[in-house]
């Protein structure tokens, strides 16, 4: 899931997809940090680029730097496939601003790094459309993602029982790499989704 998604104003116009770079907030310091998206998983080139908020302690691979290196990446909205892989949406945040999509990241000194996009179960208005989504840190959430650990876990355990909203979807009529995103026919989730949008 969020296989895709896209950056506007301060941190470019364009559509991120795996491997490629974007900037995050790493709440070390005031400058955001451009990374690659996707930790380097088993087998040549396969990249994991999510990580499930409801185990990531217990992961060797993302144990550690959730512990230490908690991020946010900040995004325009994010891409979706439907349930029968044939239908994309992009969704966005509330009055269309920006969304914070949690995240850890990780890299040695002088070196790029890396980052994947933590997900939790799907909230009622995206259930139909997938069964997870990225988690959503607000604004002013960030002292608490970003300050001790038990006030990240006290977040993210909020993030996964809670409603997590965004504002509006467009059907997607794209690949990866195109810049313009009036592409897209907006159109509410809930029209998109119909009775499904508010099932429990």
């Amino acid at each position: 899931m969020c296989g895709r998604f896209y950056v506007e104003g301060a941190y470019g116009t364009r559509e991120i997809a795996p491997s490629e770079c974007a900037w995050i907030i790493t709440g070390i310091g005031d400058t955001p940090r451009m990374v690659e998206w996707g930790y380097e998983g088993r087998g040549k080139g396969r990249l994991i680029i999510n990580a499930r908020s409801e185990s990531i302690r217990q992961r060797p691979l993302f144990g550690r730097d959730y512990l230490k290196r908690r991020c946010v990446i900040p995004a325009g909205g994010f891409f979706e496939w439907d349930t029968d892989g044939k239908r994309h949406c992009f969704c966005k945040g509330p009055d269309g601003g920006a969304l914070f999509l949690a995240g850890i990241w990780t890299g040695l000194p002088g070196a790029a790094g890396r980052f994947a996009v933590l997900t939790a179960p799907a909230n009622a208005q995206m259930r139909g459309v997938h069964d997870r989504m990225p988690v959503l840190i607000g604004e002013e959430e960030f002292p608490a993602w970003f300050g001790g650990l038990q006030e990240a876990d006290a977040l993210l355990e909020k993030k996964i029982a809670g409603r997590q909203d965004f504002y509006e979807k467009k059907d997607l009529e794209t690949d990866a790499g195109n810049d313009n995103i009036e592409v897209y026919e907006q159109q509410s989730l809930a029209d998109y989704l119909g009775e499904r949008a508010w099932e429990a």
